[in-house]
C-alpha cells in the first residue's frame, strides 16, 4: 500500500513555492508599480506628462519584448500557463496605461 502512493505519476505544484517568474514579467511589474505611484505624486503638469510618457514608452517596450519571447523548450501545458499569466499582466498594463493617460489628459487640461 505504501508503495502505491510513492509510484503515483501525478504532478502536484507546491503552494509554498510559486512558479519561477520570467525576468521580463518582473521588469513589467516594476514599471507598472512606478506608473501607479505617479498617481500619488505631486509634480507639475509638464513633469507629469514627461514622466508618464517616458514610463509608458518603457512599459510598452518591455511588453513587446515579453510577447516576442516564446520559450521553445517548454511543453504545451507550461506554455499555456505562461500565456494565461501573460494575458493577465497585459490586462494590468492596459489598465495602468488607461489610468496614466487619464492623468496626462488632466495635466494637459491644467496647462490650457
Amino acid at each position: 500500500m505504501a508503495s502505491s502512493s510513492s509510484s503515483s505519476a501525478h504532478h502536484v505544484r507546491s503552494a509554498s513555492y510559486p512558479p519561477k517568474t520570467n525576468p521580463m514579467i518582473l521588469k513589467i511589474e516594476q514599471q507598472l508599480k512606478k506608473l501607479q505611484e505617479l498617481e500619488s505624486s505631486s509634480t507639475s503638469p509638464m513633469q507629469t506628462i514627461s514622466i508618464c510618457l517616458t514610463g509608458l514608452a518603457g512599459l510598452y517596450k518591455s511588453v513587446d519584448q515579453a510577447l516576442n519571447y516564446l520559450p521553445h523548450h517548454n511543453n504545451a501545458k507550461n506554455l499555456a500557463e505562461q500565456l494565461v499569466n501573460g494575458s493577465l499582466k497585459l490586462l494590468e498594463v492596459c489598465n495602468a496605461s488607461r489610468e496614466v493617460l487619464s492623468r496626462l489628459r488632466e495635466a494637459v487640461g491644467e496647462l490650457r
